[in-house]
């Protein structure tokens, strides 16, 4: 609403995609800490599966979803979340398998990180209805401003121990080295 406007297709497509950038996030760090292993070989099969699960997937799921009575766009979205999570699984499994990575800690924060976004998720619903009547776009602005820090705020305090322990684990690694 604050770059187009009013618009009903942008802020459907604009939700529906924040699961998508989420995922997205995801896979940057994976590939990033795959690259830091050097594991670039993996990198590139996982995009290029992910890739192509995608472009298989967008026509299909497209029509489907038209034909179901749902907007087709969410077909192409969903084609594209279930690229990303081929992308970001293959890896998982190669280094659960191969590696043998243990990933106890992080089945450990999810739960408390699942709470804080359903928190902040409710916060952007509350504001969605804030904000309904709301046509200046400089308030728009200010608004989510707002909303952003007071999400930053909540997000720090409900994790605010997960965040000290990475710093303690980072500042060990480093010591180590």
């Amino acid at each position: 609403q604050i770059f187009y406007g009013k618009n009903f297709y942008g802020e459907m497509i604009v939700k529906y995609s924040v699961i998508v950038a989420a995922i997205d996030s995801l896979y940057i760090m994976i590939s990033n800490a795959l690259q830091g292993l050097n594991k670039t070989k993996l990198i590139y099969l996982a995009v290029i599966l992910g890739l192509l699960i995608n472009g298989l997937l967008d026509i299909p799921l497209i029509l489907l979803f038209n034909k179901i009575g749902l907007y087709p766009y969410y077909g192409a979205i969903t084609a594209t979340l279930i690229g990303y999570l081929i992308s970001i699984i293959i890896p998982l499994i190669y280094l659960k398998k191969k590696d043998k990575f243990n990933y106890s800690d992080v089945l450990n924060i999810l739960p408390r990180l699942f709470i804080s976004y359903s928190i902040l998720i409710l916060i952007c619903l509350l504001y969605e209805g804030l904000i309904q009547n709301i046509t200046n776009r400089i308030l728009l602005i200010l608004l989510v401003a707002i909303i952003g820090l007071i999400c930053l705020l909540i997000y720090y305090i409900i994790n605010k121990e997960v965040i000290k322990t990475l710093i303690k684990k980072d500042k060990k690694e480093k010591e180590n080295d």
